[in-house]
């Protein structure tokens, strides 16, 4: 399947290319709404995309796809709903002290310590002193348990994202600098329900976290905030309601379009 999706998005991006040359104006084509310019163009003139290989980019609209599109890239959508979340929070931290290196004042020697980023609204829920399980990836992984040493929340306000400290038992000093660990930390959600996607529905960018919502005939890349997540579900603070339908499946691919169209063809707007 991927194999598919790869073709297909190279055939887009090729016929795309084309696409963005100059065109001889064809005044019967279109009603001047945007939804029927035969090569993706728009009243505007910002229209970017290729409407023969089933993908059209329209600013401020979003993607176009035909129904061969959807199911070449494998793009689903269903409606947004509210569900009870009772997750546990994941992150990667890396051992920056062994347990065999003399620490500071309150790092103790047959303990390594580790740290890692995560999103500082939830960061804020957690507590310095609160279990937490560290899982090792050696053959085969090993579990143990540890301490959330600290939590340091000074940056959330300009960065969203907090530092948190894991104070994990080593007595052998197996554990090596620059090692990579998954620290497992305390649930953070209470039992009501909130506003929860696919875990996959959101796509994580450096410029910010998005999910594309259905808008007409169109999916539209729209900005999100998330909160704790499961396995398989995020929590949604902001950007999207109850009832909104958007892409559960295939953002990447998606997303990878948009940029083709915005940026690859040599149109930035």
């Amino acid at each position: 399947m991927k194999n598919l999706i790869f073709t297909f998005l190279a055939a887009l991006m090729l016929t795309a290319f084309a696409a963005c040359g100059p065109k001889t104006p064809d005044h019967s084509k279109g009603d001047g709404d945007g939804h029927e310019e035969s090569e993706g163009e728009g009243e505007d003139g910002h229209g970017h995309g290729a409407e023969e290989s089933g993908a059209s980019f329209k600013e401020g609209k979003g993607i176009k796809l035909s129904d061969e599109a959807r199911k070449a890239l494998d793009i689903s959508v269903a409606e947004v709903t509210s569900r009870r979340l009772n997750p546990s929070v994941k992150v990667t931290a890396q051992i920056y002290r062994t347990a065999k290196e003399v620490g500071g004042s309150s790092e103790r020697s047959g303990y390594a310590y580790a740290s890692a980023f995560m999103d500082g609204h939830v960061a804020k829920l957690l507590k310095p002193g609160e279990a937490i399980s560290i899982t090792v990836p050696s053959t085969p992984s090993t579990t143990v348990g540890g301490i959330l040493k600290k939590v340091d929340t000074s940056l959330v306000a300009s960065t969203d994202k907090a530092e948190i400290i894991a104070e994990i038992p080593d007595a052998e000093n197996r554990l090596k600098m620059g090692e990579f660990v998954t620290v497992t930390l305390p649930e953070t959600a209470g039992s009501e329900e909130v506003v929860a996607v696919p875990f996959a529905a959101v796509l994580d960018t450096a410029a910010g976290k998005f999910a594309y919502v259905q808008n007409g005939d169109f999916l539209l890349r729209t900005p999100v905030k998330t909160g704790p997540t499961t396995d398989d579900f995020v929590e949604i603070t902001d950007g999207l309601y109850e009832g909104d339908t958007i892409a559960v499946t295939g953002a990447e691919s998606l997303y990878l379009i948009e940029l083709r169209a915005t940026k690859g063809g040599g149109h930035s707007h």
